[in-house]
């Protein structure tokens, strides 16, 4: 009978030991299961992470090159880049020349805005419209003769005005065509534009001075 007792309490034992074994191996396997899991989740979340890197990345690019395009396509289009001195002015600003052979006004037109245009006045009463583009330019020194007194003097401009196409008027003042103008703040708190000397009387030495014309 001892013997008996012996045998069924090392049965027990045995039985608990092997329950115990099975229970903890069964909580490793369910640990290793959810790590999986887990790390299975994070990977799928950096994929998408690096999915919407990808995408935004290939948006920027198709983005820069539509308007790179644009901007081939009308060299003329008006920089998004204002002008301190432009914002200054109205958005149409005419200036008066003084000389002989010289056109009698220009007219800056949608001065601050996507279509500038440029026309000149001739005392013979014909004029001539070309496409411009303003631009805001580092500080340049030009020199000019000054409308007040005919004398040469050093003026910085930082806005330039490039001309285009004709657009319309007389074919004959189509060499206009390319020129710039740079538009200024005066002595007298005013405005004026530096345009190249079209009635063409310089002498040795001042082929670069420009001609100012003054805002009415």
């Amino acid at each position: 009978m001892k013997k008996k007792g012996l045998f069924a309490a090392l049965a027990v034992v045995i039985f608990l030991g092997v329950g115990y074994s099975v229970s903890a191996q069964t909580g490793l396997f369910d640990q290793a299961k959810t790590a999986k899991s887990s790390s299975d989740s994070d990977s799928s979340s950096h994929s998408g992470d690096k999915a919407n890197q990808s995408s935004d990345a290939k948006n920027a690019g198709s983005n820069s090159s539509k308007k790179a395009a644009e901007a081939s396509m009308n060299p003329f289009k008006k920089s998004n880049k204002k002008s301190s001195t432009t914002q200054a002015l109205d958005q149409t600003a005419t200036f008066n020349f003084k000389g002989m052979n010289l056109p009698t006004s220009v007219t800056v037109k949608d001065l601050d805005g996507q279509n500038p245009v440029v026309s000149f006045t001739y005392l013979d009463g014909s004029s001539a419209s070309f496409a411009a583009q303003v631009n805001e330019i580092p500080s340049k020194s030009i020199r000019i003769f000054a409308q007040s007194d005919n004398s040469i003097q050093t003026i910085d401009a930082q806005t330039q005005i490039s001309l285009g196409q004709q657009q319309s008027g007389d074919a004959s003042h189509a060499g206009l065509t390319n020129s710039n103008l740079y538009l200024f703040k005066n002595g007298n708190g005013g405005y004026s534009l530096a345009t190249p000397n079209y009635a063409g009387n310089t002498e040795a030495g001042q082929e670069d001075v420009m001609v100012e014309a003054v805002q009415n």
